[in-house]
């Protein structure tokens, strides 16, 4: 009894129990998840339309720098514009000045030729050179015409530092292993077609050839010292201490005459005579000469000279004819003879009497430039061989070139020059250094060069009168000629013949005299005032030029501000692009997310679907039991 009322217990809270189960795993899922997915869906939503927020806003600041890009672009090309009209006006008023400059120039050139013949015609009748004369004229020294100079002449007067200073306002200095302190003149930097011994003119003297410079710095850099053609640098001036009428190599043949500086190399030796072959012995090539045509010498040669391209052949059809010597101790610039030129120039070009001022233009530079007096040819020519020159420097080193090569002819220059030149400059420091060490600070340049100027002053009276002496001996000379006479004296001669007795013929010569030193001097002003007016109009067309290319600079410097501007606002854009790309990369990878979410949600509820499915089943299984044992128990 007891077996049965447990049976029937047991089979009820299984009943029970199976009940309680179906009814769990028929109730709908927990409102958690469903709360989860619902925010997840919202928190998309509100994803998405920020995104979308977001484009928009990029949409609207891309077309509003579009837009600025457009004004700004409308904006630059009619600054642009703008700007190139008025650089087109200011090269209209340029060329007008240029063109105006020219005539200008053409007439002071066909006013300085009618001064140039006056003062040849006038200074020829003082030359009244003798067939020998004539004969030396420009190869050798006329010796009759100066007489020796007294030893105090040779003292120094000043150092290196006068053209250090005088030198700095028209160039600029830099440093050279090789050579020291090189100067290279402004007006190389402004127009690299320029070339050393090209802007003035060539006269005879009695020390032969002298350049006669129309460049301020004239008086020192093609008397003194050496210039050297450089590779990628141009041409470039060495100095040294030793005064000549010119240094350079000539060359003539075939209707031209050509010219080249003598290298720095040449420096190794102080009263050295030089010859045809130093163009050999130098490695001077085409490059460095300048070439004019035979009959162009006596005039101003800047316009005249030929381009460098014909130097190859004017080189073919010439030969050298250099003839630099000593002679009383000083350098006589020796070149192609003055009598065959002056046959090609055709017209009066007188041979000068060589005056030097040793001292006095120190004081003012405005007196440093090559000035005539009847047949006097005046140049600034101080002493400046002291001991101590090594050792200053310019007050201003624009830099140092230490990659300095000096252009030659291929086959270059012969070492043993290079070897004397390096020995001789190691010789000069070591006298510098030597000179420092015996006087030290106790040596009083100043007072040592005030003493040597008045010992010059001394000297110089004596020249005078020697000179003097030699003049009217020289006249006197000629005077008794008669008809022994050569041509060229015979039509000097015709200018100051008169008719009458002779106190006529005196009151004529006297009269004659008085109006050549009037003409002469009215020459010598005019030849100033239009050498001051070149040099105004060249300062004026200088001042053009730096304008222009100050404004230039201007356009360029805009020109790559608006490239920066361009560069920066193409970069801008292109990290904007990328930001939107990366949102959208963002904006992708939240949705693989949500997804990956879902599924997973999904996944699970289809296993706690089949997990509830196997209970109810269980249950089923369990809940038929009773039944069957009860069927089975009746049966």
């Amino acid at each position: 009894m007891k077996a049965r009322r447990l049976f029937w217990t047991l089979s009820g809270l299984g009943c029970l129990f199976a009940g309680c189960e179906q009814r769990s795993a028929s109730a709908p899922p927990p409102k958690e998840g469903e709360e989860a997915r619902a925010l997840a869906t919202e928190r998309l939503t509100v994803e998405e339309n920020r995104l979308a927020l977001e484009r928009a806003r990029l949409t609207d600041e891309k077309a509003a720098l579009e837009r600025d890009k457009e004004a700004l672009r409308a904006e630059r090309e009619a600054r642009l514009a703008g700007r190139e009209n008025e650089l087109a006006n200011q090269d209209a008023k340029l060329g007008e000045k240029q063109e105006e400059l020219a005539g200008r120039e053409a007439e002071m050139t066909g006013r300085e030729a009618q001064v140039s013949s006056q003062e040849g015609a006038l200074a020829a009748r003082d030359a009244l050179l003798s067939d020998q004369e004539l004969a030396a004229a420009g190869r050798k020294e006329l010796a009759a015409w100066e007489p020796d100079p007294a030893p105090e002449v040779q003292q120094a007067v000043t150092d290196y530092s006068t053209f250090y200073d005088d030198l700095q306002p028209h160039g600029s200095w830099f440093e050279t292993p090789d050579y020291g302190y090189v100067f290279q003149p402004a007006v190389f930097v402004n127009d690299t077609s320029w070339r050393p011994y090209t802007r003035g003119r060539w006269a005879c003297t009695n020390r032969g050839w002298t350049w006669m410079s129309d460049e301020p710095f004239g008086w020192a850099c093609f008397h003194y010292g050496r210039w050297a053609l450089l590779g990628r640098r141009g041409w470039v001036w060495v100095p040294g201490d030793e005064w000549a009428p010119s240094w350079v190599t000539w060359r003539q043949g075939g209707g031209y005459v050509g010219w080249a500086p003598l290298p720095p190399e040449s420096l190794c030796y102080r009263r050295h005579a030089w010859g045809p072959g130093v163009e050999r012995d130098f490695g001077i090539g085409a490059e460095h000469f300048t070439f004019v045509q035979a009959s162009h010498m006596a005039d101003p040669l800047w316009h005249h000279c030929l381009p460098a391209t014909q130097n190859d052949l004017c080189l073919h059809n010439s030969v050298n004819v250099t003839n630099m010597h000593l002679h009383q101790d000083q350098i006589i610039a020796g070149g192609p003879r003055y009598d065959a030129l002056l046959r090609a120039v055709g017209k009066p070009w007188p041979v000068y009497h060589l005056q030097l001022d040793h001292w006095q233009a120190l004081g003012d530079a405005a007196r440093r430039n090559p000035v005539i007096r009847g047949n006097q040819l005046a140049l600034f020519a101080p002493a400046l061989n002291v001991r101590w020159n090594s050792q200053l420097k310019p007050a201003r080193v624009a830099g140092r070139w230490d990659d300095v090569s000096l252009l030659r002819t291929e086959g270059g220059m012969k070492p043993v020059w290079l070897q004397r030149f390096r020995d001789s400059r190691e010789q000069q420091k070591e006298a510098a250094l030597a000179w420092t060490r015996e006087q030290g600070t106790t040596f009083d340049k100043q007072t040592n060069f005030r003493a040597n100027q008045e010992k010059f002053a001394l000297a110089e009276q004596k020249l005078q009168a020697q000179r003097a002496e030699l003049t009217r001996a020289r006249q006197a000379k000629s005077d008794n000629q008669g008809p022994t006479e050569n041509a060229l004296v015979q039509d000097q001669r015709k200018v100051g013949d008169t008719k009458g007795g002779p106190t006529e013929q005196q009151e004529g010569l006297r009269q004659q005299e008085a109006a050549r030193q009037a003409a002469a001097e009215r020459a010598a002003k005019e030849r100033q005032d239009q050498q001051a007016e070149r040099l105004r109009q060249q300062e004026a067309a200088r001042l053009a030029a730096a304008e222009r290319a100050a404004k230039e600079r201007q356009y360029l410097q805009a020109e790559r501000l608006r490239q920066q501007e361009e560069a920066r606002q193409a970069a801008a854009e292109r990290a904007r692009q990328e930001q939107q790309q990366e949102q959208a990369r963002q904006l992708d990878r939240l949705r693989e997310q949500q997804q990956a979410r879902q599924q997973e949600e999904a996944r699970r509820a289809a296993e706690e679907h089949a997990r509830q499915q196997q209970v109810r089943e269980r249950a089923r299984d369990q809940g038929n039991q009773p039944d069957d044992a009860r069927k089975h128990k009746g049966g």
